[in-house]
Order: structure tokens, then sequence, then C-alpha cells
């Protein structure tokens, strides 16, 4: 089943620069997929136009088979979960614990079933000591996985993760993608982190210059150093001494 159906959508920022051109591409239920791309090549856009924080200019985004109305824009959210490249825009209330029941709590939940909810996704990403800690003093890895736990407690159907691996320590990152892979969740990821790809993902889009390049199986173009080179990208670490 398709989840989210990408045609043909255009999107230009207010002072004329063109991000996206003419973009078409699926998400199926149930893959991880990898949106891999330099810097300034739409990934983060394209992330914003999927979650309808904002609006193509051309072409149009479908979920569940439905073209993204207001109705259905709603019930894409309650199903979809962002967490965005900084984790501080997520977290903003005294202890970790009240962040993660925050949205829960806005479900109108009892609060038998929102500390249900919580207890789960704090044990699903590693952090049930961080429970009552301020999320300000937590590190940046901390933050990133409260800021998922967060997300883990709305149940969502799909996540879109905006380089969730950006400046986190080693073992945060390896953490972050021992999470990540052992979820079931269907999931969208925007990232340079191409070991993180080949780690987790099972197909691949790359982006350049806000169109897309190639769009395969993992590992496919990531092999490819020229190519991968023409995108502004270099293979994966896991794959220098096979393809050096």
């Amino acid at each position: 089943m398709k989840v989210f159906e990408i045609e043909n959508i255009c999107y230009s920022y207010p002072d004329g620069t063109k991000a996206l051109n003419d973009l078409s591409f699926s998400v199926y239920e149930g893959e991880i997929l990898g949106i891999a791309g330099a810097n300034g090549s739409g990934k983060s856009t394209l992330l914003m136009l999927m979650m309808g924080c904002l609006s193509p200019l051309h072409g149009k985004i479908i979920y569940e088979g439905e073209k993204l109305s207001k109705e259905k824009l709603m019930i894409m959210r309650r199903a979809t979960g962002i967490l965005f490249q900084d984790p501080d825009d997520q977290l903003f209330l005294p202890t970790v614990w009240e962040d993660v029941a925050f949205g829960p709590r806005n479900l109108g939940l009892t609060e038998e079933e929102v500390a249900s909810r919580v207890k789960s996704a704090l044990r699903d990403t590693g952090i049930e000591a961080l429970a009552n800690k301020a999320p300000w003093k937590l590190s940046g890895g901390e933050k990133t996985l409260a800021a998922l736990a967060g997300l883990f407690a709305m149940r969502p159907k799909t996540l879109l993760l905006d380089e969730p691996t950006s400046g986190l320590d080693p073992k945060s990152r390896r953490e972050l993608i021992n999470i990540i892979g052992r979820t079931k969740i269907t999931a969208v990821i925007a990232t340079h982190d191409l070991d993180m790809v080949m780690d987790v993902c099972q197909r691949v889009v790359i982006m350049k210059n806000g169109t897309i390049e190639s769009d395969g199986k993992v590992p496919g173009v990531l092999t490819d150093r020229k190519f991968m080179a023409s995108c502004g990208l270099e293979i994966p670490l896991s794959l220098t001494s096979r393809f050096s």
C-alpha cells in the first residue's frame, strides 16, 4: 500500500529561489526510505511539504489514496510524526516525562493511558532514567531520543526524520540507528549520513538541486563513486574498502 504519493511537486521560496522541481515518488507501508542529498538539495523542504507545513506551488501530495485536503491533512498529521533536525524545537516542558506526555494528553486520553504510553516510549528509546530530567540539561543525543520518544508516544503510522544523526557523537548515533532499525513504523529519513542509510533503509532517493537523480534499492547507486560525487556526496564509509 502507498502511504504517500508525491506527484510532480514544485516549490520555490518567497525570494524566488527554486527548492524543488517536478519531484515524483511514493512511500510504501512498512518501508524505511532514505532521502539523501548534499546540503541545499531540498530534503528538509520536501519533509515540510509532506507534513503539510508548506504547500507545493504545483503538483500534489496524496496520503493513503486521497489528495491532502484540509480534512485529510488533519488525519495525516494525527498518524504522522516529524523529528526536526534541532530537537530543541520540540522540547519545551520542564521534564522529559512532561514533554513525552504532551502529545497524548492533547489527544484527550486518560492519565492512565498517557502514563502507559510515556513509559512505553521511554523504554523503546532507552531513556527511562531521563524521565525527570530537564530537557535543557540533556546532551544532544539525549535530546534527540527524548524528541523521538515524544513521537513514539503518539503511536504514529509514519515517521518523517530530518537529519536525525546530525551532530550526534558516535555512541548516540549508534543508539538512534539501532532504535530506528528496530521500529516497524514506516519512515522517511532525510539525511546525508549514508552509512545510516546502509544500516536501516531498504530504498534510497538521491536528490540534487531540488530534483531526483536516482530512486532505487540500497546499496544501488551508493556504490557508484562517480555518480555520488556528481551529486555532492561520497560513498558510505562502510563501502570505501570495497570500492577504493
